[in-house]
């Protein structure tokens, strides 16, 4: 069965993070190189999968042939590597762990009561209650929601529509993530938020009603497939 190679500098491991639920995925090192085989290439590869740095991808044939997509001639041979299980090797980290503190000295942060409606974007809730919600939610829904697992089993549900379920909403302006129902005293603040804490666009900033902050790296979630979430699990020994 022909499969998709795909072949990553190491400098961008953490992007792995987004596809590490996915079943059947295989990764190899070589010197400055990740590569990642168990993808079939008889059907449209997954988006999380095309949204990664790749530098190079291939199709390879039963001869371990590597064949540029499209091209007729192989370009090389698929070398010897010792490959292991992408899940085995990235561990689930703690995203939405505990880290309180005030923006800086200067700048205060206060929410204060929201006069206007939005819809939430955010949803953070339970592992019990969003594993009973995902075996029964139909696949197309729950692929529209990304999410992420903390050690104290909470999850953070990103997408909409957002499940029905017990849990704080958020609403979101950019990447910054405010309870459902407030708003930052000055909006000016967002930007400035956004710009000391994300200026790359790679994470959220999380707060909670008592003004607590916290980072989470985008790279931590990922697509709510149900064969993922059945997957999750928490890494006991992480600090």
């Amino acid at each position: 069965m022909p499969e998709y190679i795909l072949k990553l500098e190491k400098i961008n491991a953490g992007s792995l993070g987004s596809v590490r639920c996915m079943e059947g995925l295989l990764i190899a090192e070589e010197d400055e190189h990740i590569w990642i085989k168990g993808i079939d290439a008889s059907v449209e590869m997954d988006n999380d999968l095309k949204k990664l740095p790749v530098k190079a991808s291939y199709i390879k044939n039963e001869n371990d042939e590597l064949f540029i997509p499209g091209k007729p001639t192989p370009v090389e041979r698929l070398k010897k590597m010792s490959w292991k299980p992408l899940l085995d090797q990235i561990k689930i980290e703690s995203p939405v762990a505990a880290l309180p503190g005030k923006i800086d000295q200067y700048i205060k942060v206060k929410l204060i009561p929201s006069t206007k409606e939005r819809k939430g974007k955010a949803l953070l809730t339970s592992l019990e209650e969003w594993k009973q919600y995902a075996e029964t939610a139909p696949g197309v829904r729950l692929e529209r929601l990304k999410f992420a697992v903390s050690e104290k089993k909470e999850v953070l549900v990103i997408g909409e529509p957002l499940p029905s379920i017990p849990g704080m909403e958020f609403w979101q302006t950019a990447d910054v993530l405010i309870p459902s129902g407030y708003d930052l005293e000055f909006d000016l603040l967002s930007g400035f938020i956004q710009q000391r804490f994300n200026s790359n666009n790679n994470s959220f900033v999380v707060f909670d009603k008592d003004c607590n902050y916290q980072v989470i790296d985008k790279n931590f979630f990922v697509t709510a497939k149900r064969s993922a979430v059945r997957t999750t699990i928490i890494n006991d020994q992480a600090s």
